[in-house]
């Protein structure tokens, strides 16, 4: 097998059917699987975030020594065990479908189902209408009973990613914990409304939908390509046009990615994508922002990277992580 194809598996250009084929093939073939090893931590140090602690730590290196030195320190990090990954990516497979859900029948006096996803998991469902919705971890999905029979109407807590069945005669609305409510037809779209965060906000890819402040009845119209930021505290909007949809929706692909992202959100983040407990001992960390872009990586493995680009140091104990500032 060329490495032009292993790389395509590595970069995500390939078909569900080749990736699944390919994991077969190489949990029964060692030399295979060493070449995928080899190129895939070759293909992450290729691809990793050059931040300023990082051109720091260079700098009071000699030339020649201290890119050897980074980068071993770099690839010792990002080493991926084989098996954990493969367990990992073959289980993502899975992940997209209804049985990970924790399925609450009754989350009103028996008026609809609850679909919840815990920490750690993601999964997508297909309602009535055919509109298919994908959570992110630490969410959950309220349907009535009667959706599609009268009304279009679902309450999400937490990250979705929504490709709505188009129906102009049946609007698709979407309340929130904020009494923010989203209004469409059929279009697809990300919208992040986690009851804990400081902001929901909402990415569109196609189509047109409406944005509704309840409390008076404002109206934002979203285009496609645009991004919509409002904070829940002061009600205030904030519009992007210059988004990149692939970090918007890079969860849907497995992904947990970080573009200059302050610490606060970094943590939360962490929190829901691998079920963990994270203790701040020095409010100074919350000064930092965090750039990296991870695909199968442990917990361990990412928190070295945050180390090494921030001296933010860790400790683990189980599921609950306690981080500080390292006085290295």
């Amino acid at each position: 097998m060329d490495q032009e194809y292993i790389l395509r598996i590595i970069k995500g250009e390939c078909s569900p059917d080749e990736r699944e084929k390919f994991f077969e093939q190489i949990s029964s073939d060692k030399i295979l699987m060493q070449e995928y090893a080899r190129l895939k931590n070759k293909h992450i140090i290729a691809t990793l975030p050059y931040s300023p602690s990082v051109k720091t730590l260079l700098s009071n290196r000699k030339p020649k020594r201290q890119l050897i030195h980074v980068l071993t320190k770099i690839a010792a990090v990002l080493f991926i065990p084989l098996f954990l990954w493969l367990v990992y990516d073959l289980s993502y497979q899975r992940k997209s479908t209804d049985s990970n859900f924790k399925t609450i029948t009754s989350y009103v006096a028996g008026t609809g189902v609850r679909y919840k996803v815990n920490t750690g998991i993601k999964a997508m469902l297909t309602l009535p209408d055919s509109s298919k919705i994908w959570l992110n971890s630490g969410s959950y999905l309220d349907v009535p009973k009667d959706f599609g029979k009268n009304n279009r109407k679902v309450y999400l807590s937490g990250e979705g990613y929504f490709d709505i069945e188009s129906d102009k005669t049946s609007p698709f609305i979407i309340s929130t914990p904020k009494s923010i409510s989203i209004r469409v037809t059929g279009t697809e779209f990300n919208l992040s409304c986690y009851e804990n965060d400081n902001n929901m906000k909402l990415t569109l890819l196609k189509g047109s939908l409406e944005l509704i402040r309840e409390k008076n009845n404002e109206i934002i119209t979203v285009k496609p390509y645009e991004e919509v930021i409002i904070n829940y505290q002061t009600l205030e909007s904030k519009r992007d046009t210059t988004i990149d949809t692939k970090y918007a929706i890079a969860w849907k692909e497995g992904n947990l990615r970080f573009v200059d992202t302050p610490m606060t959100e970094v943590v939360r983040k962490m929190e829901r994508w691998f079920g963990i407990q994270v203790t701040v001992d020095d409010p100074a960390i919350y000064k930092h922002t965090f750039t990296a872009d991870f695909e199968s990586e442990s917990v361990t493995q990412v928190l070295n990277l945050l180390e090494i680009s921030t001296n933010i140091s860790h400790e683990i104990k189980g599921n609950r992580v306690r981080l500080s500032m390292s006085s290295k």
